[in-house]
């Protein structure tokens, strides 16, 4: 078995891409740091939205650092804090649902 016959590697334009099935794995490594633009803000707000209300079901592993992650707006399942180089980061998972779980 090799690993192409159980796993499918795709990169692709986020704002194009669309869910496929109920077992989606995302991982992201948008900018931030040296290589965050502005409007940034923006991109991070519209990967929150696009995963809250595209892709429920799936699971998505984001690294970035604290202040971006903000952006998202969605709460992690689990938050791992790292260092890229001298850049405090979190690496976290988002478990995506439909509706709230306000009650």
């Amino acid at each position: 078995m090799q690993v192409d016959d159980i796993l499918r590697l795709k990169v692709s334009d986020f704002k194009e891409l669309d869910k496929k099935s109920d077992s989606d794995f995302l991982i992201f490594n948008p900018p931030y740091g040296e290589r965050l633009q502005s409007g940034d803000q923006d991109f991070y707000s519209m990967i929150g939205e696009k995963l809250k209300h595209g892709f429920q079901g799936a699971t998505a592993w984001i690294i970035s650092t604290n202040e971006c992650l903000k952006w998202i707006g969605l709460k992690p399942a689990q938050k791992i804090p790292l260092f890229n180089g001298s850049l405090s980061c979190s690496f976290r998972k988002y478990e995506l649902y439909q509706g709230s779980k306000k009650n």
